[in-house]
């Protein structure tokens, strides 16, 4: 038995007014595909306590599920990453509610359709998907 057979990897989470920085890591077969808030990187519930957390300059790829998610968090900073071979969205502000955070810089290459589970937009998967208008995306 392997991961890969089951589509499931480990994943990484701050919530609730945890700190959160990673930088310059490699991220490979992470995330539980079809399981909510089991991301590779993911910024939880953290409100405005996001303004200490940041992922730059890391390598998700191969990904059961999403590269980074953004999850009624605000202030966040998601910079200079890079995902690759992801199955459903990559880059990812999930509910609305989410503000001032920065994605600058990622690139999202190779989504795969993740065809149970989650959202019906994740059998047209984005490198890119907000549900938050309120947030800074560049480059």
């Amino acid at each position: 038995e392997t991961s890969e057979e089951y589509s499931w990897g480990g994943h990484t989470m701050v919530a609730f007014g945890g700190v959160y920085r990673i930088e310059n890591a490699e991220f490979f077969r992470m995330g539980q595909q079809g399981e909510l808030s089991r991301y590779p990187i993911h910024f939880h519930v953290s409100q405005h306590y996001g303004k200490h957390c940041y992922a730059k300059y890391n390598s998700i790829h191969h990904s059961f599920q999403r590269a980074v998610a953004i999850h009624s968090t605000d202030y966040t900073l998601t910079k200079g990453n890079v995902g690759f071979d992801i199955v459903g969205h990559m880059f990812f502000v999930e509910t609305g509610m989410e503000r001032f955070n920065v994605l600058e810089g990622n690139l999202g290459v190779g989504a795969i359709p993740l065809l149970s589970g989650m959202l019906e937009s994740d059998q047209e998967p984005a490198g890119f998907w907000t549900a938050a208008m309120n947030n800074v995306w560049r480059d």
